[in-house]
């Protein structure tokens, strides 16, 4: 949606008071020393002001054709930041976003500076996406108590997220570790940040939001003793863009059982962010069990990748594209005598 253009051009109706171009360049003592004392001729008044009205005008359009507002309020700071942000957002360049991260009295603040973002359109059959200004830094509190889901002394990523409200971008952030979906072609819904957020797989934000574009603008790692207690400064901040790292980190999920003289299932299960490959690796350990009699089955999703009747210990790897999602593995294994099982799912993002 373009923005507002309050430069308009002088004189350029049809039959304006005006000299031609050629008439106006002749005016070589004019165009050097400018309008002396006395009455100007309204001819080439109109002139001078018709060239650098259309001039400035057409700028202007260029920086509302971005969808920023180029206003007429007497600030020549306010106009180069336009004509700044225009280009930046009309040159199809991979640009690294500039976003923040500090802590201080327990809490975590976000920041992601002034810029220009394309989002799509919130009509999801719709491709044409909206360009939306941001002309001050936005910043979003994640207050004491809030753990977004992270874990004590381990380490978390968290995704910035800038969303799109009918055309006002605000800032969000989430848990990686939950699985949510981020490939930008989806809508979103965000929840009202509070000391109460504590689930890894909610995007938060300052104001709850429903079925928002958005674009992923960063990520934080960041190692809290406590979790919600934010007191440890980030490791990493992270803006997106250029060469910078995938937002979706690997994911693994571990669990064993033990028998005796039984059947025993062990399975994990998380969601992972988006397409990737899963890995699945269990390990047993049969002790003397004849061979043949103590089979070990694993499964990918529900589906069996791998059947072993080996005795003693071994190792069964199986694997299997996602698209994302829910996604889960499962080892069953039976004997006579004691037994354990060790099952590994791991999830590697697509690049």
């Amino acid at each position: 949606m373009p923005g507002t253009n309050q430069f308009l051009p002088f004189a350029v109706g049809a039959g304006a008071n005006t000299l031609t171009p050629t008439a106006y360049a002749a005016l070589t003592s004019l165009l050097s020393s400018g309008f002396v004392a006395g009455v100007a001729n309204s001819a080439q008044f109109n002139t001078a002001l018709r060239q650098a009205t259309t001039a400035a005008a057409g700028l202007a359009q260029f920086i509302a054709n971005q969808g920023i507002n180029a206003n007429d309020d007497g600030s020549a700071a306010n106009f180069a930041a336009g004509v700044q942000s225009a280009i930046r957002g009309s040159v199809p360049v991979s640009r690294i976003q500039s976003v923040g991260a500090s802590v201080a009295a327990n809490a975590l603040t976000v920041t992601l500076d002034q810029t220009t973002l394309d989002f799509r359109s919130a009509t999801q059959t719709t491709g044409a996406p909206n360009t939306r200004n941001i002309p001050a830094q936005l910043s979003l509190t994640v207050p004491a108590g809030a753990t977004l889901g992270t874990v004590n002394a381990t380490q978390a990523r968290l995704a910035l997220v800038a969303i799109d409200n009918a055309g006002t971008v605000e800032l969000a952030v989430t848990n990686l570790e939950g699985g949510i979906n981020l490939d930008e072609t989806t809508l979103i819904s965000t929840t009202a940040i509070s000391a109460g957020a504590t689930a890894a797989n909610v995007i938060y934000s300052t104001t709850a939001r429903t079925n928002v574009p958005f674009r992923v603008v960063g990520f934080v790692d960041i190692t809290e003793a406590t979790a919600g207690t934010w007191a440890t400064a980030p490791a990493l901040v992270q803006g997106a863009g250029g060469n910078a790292p995938k937002l979706k980190p690997a994911i693994q999920a571990s669990a064993t059982a033990n028998g005796n003289n039984n059947s025993q299932t062990v399975s994990v299960s998380f969601n992972a962010p988006g397409p990737g490959v899963l890995f699945a690796i269990v390990a047993t350990n049969y002790g003397t069990q004849t061979a043949g009699a103590n089979a070990t089955t694993l499964s990918i999703n529900g589906t069996q990748v791998s059947v072993d009747n080996t005795k003693t210990t071994r190792v069964q790897i199986g694997s299997s594209a996602t698209a994302g999602g829910a996604v889960s593995a499962s080892a069953t294994g039976a004997c006579g005598t004691s037994f354990n099982l060790w099952l590994t799912l791991l999830y590697v993002p697509s690049v």
